[in-house]
This record gives C-alpha cells, structure tokens and sequence, in this order.
C-alpha cells in the first residue's frame, strides 16, 4: 500500500460537497483540547468531548467509502475532527496512536501549505511533509509520529482524523 514512502494519499471526489456539509456541522461545537504534555493546544475539536459524531460516515460519498473499501478493509475505530484557529498558535505536538493499524487525516481546510501535517520517519528520523493539499486524505501507519505545525498564519486548518484497525478471523 505505502511503495517506498510511509504515506500514501488519497484524492477525495466529493470534496466541496463535503467541506461545506462538515463544517456546518463542526459550527454546533466548541471545545478545545490542551495535550497532556503542555505540547500542543487544539483550538476546536470533539477528540475528547461528549458530543460524539460519526465523522467517517458524514464526510465520504459512497463512490468514495466504496474506493476505500476496495483499497483497505478492517474497523473504523475512532474518528473525530480538529481545528486550527488563525492567528492561534494552535498545534498539537508530535504523537502516534498506539492501538492501531493506521491513521487517516482528510484535509477539510488547508490554504496554507505550512499548516500541512509533519511525520517522522521511523527508518532515519527524518522529518518529511507529504505534499498534500485541501481534499487529500493522507494514509499511514499509527506508529509513525506526526504533529501539526502552529497556526500563525491568516488561514484556518479543520481536518477529520480516524483510526482503523485490521482484523485477523483466523482461528
């Protein structure tokens, strides 16, 4: 699935449909999220509120769920979203998500390419930017960590995150 990189992204079909339905919705919350470490500070999310949404099945056409499906099988296990205010400094420092198999993140509102996700390769520790842009939903394993740089740009950053975990039924 990943080739040489540790990433892979995906084009969304529908999504201007998509970014207007989502964030209509993401209007109704507030609440923001302070990292346990001090390392970052999420200006507007669900990841730890009581008002849980099924992102996923809100977000994709079925033409889109249908392509992912056919590219990869296994259980959505958690799916929230986060906002970067402009101006903010927003971030949410370096982490993975322990107890799963992958991460996605669909780009909802990028317009600035400095606000795009920034993963650590596992090999070398190098730092590496997929070269993603608003409507691309970016692929990889959980163990990889990643950040989101501060928002002190003029732009807002909403991206939808949501782990998936593959299955094994043999006995």
């Amino acid at each position: 699935m990943f080739d040489e990189k540790i990433y892979k992204i995906i084009k969304i079909k529908n999504h201007l449909d998509n970014k207007k339905r989502i964030l209509e919705r993401i209007q109704k919350y507030r609440y923001s999220y302070d990292q346990d470490d001090g390392e970052g500070f999420i200006s507007n999310t669900d990841w730890d509120c009581e008002l849980k949404f099924n992102w996923y099945d809100f977000s994709f056409s079925q033409d889109d769920k249908k392509y992912l499906s056919e590219s990869i099988s296994g259980a959505i296990t958690r799916c929230w979203f986060n906002q970067y205010y402009p101006l903010s400094n927003s971030t949410h420092g370096f982490h993975d998500h322990d107890g799963s198999d992958l991460v996605f993140i669909y780009y909802l509102e990028l317009e600035d390419f400095n606000l795009r996700t920034i993963l650590v390769n596992p090999k070398d520790n190098t730092q590496i930017i997929p070269n993603v842009i608003e409507g691309d939903l970016l692929c990889f394993p959980s163990n990889v960590l990643h950040s989101s740089p501060k928002n002190n740009t003029n732009t807002r950053k909403t991206i939808i995150s949501f782990n998936l975990n593959f299955f094994n039924d043999a006995v």
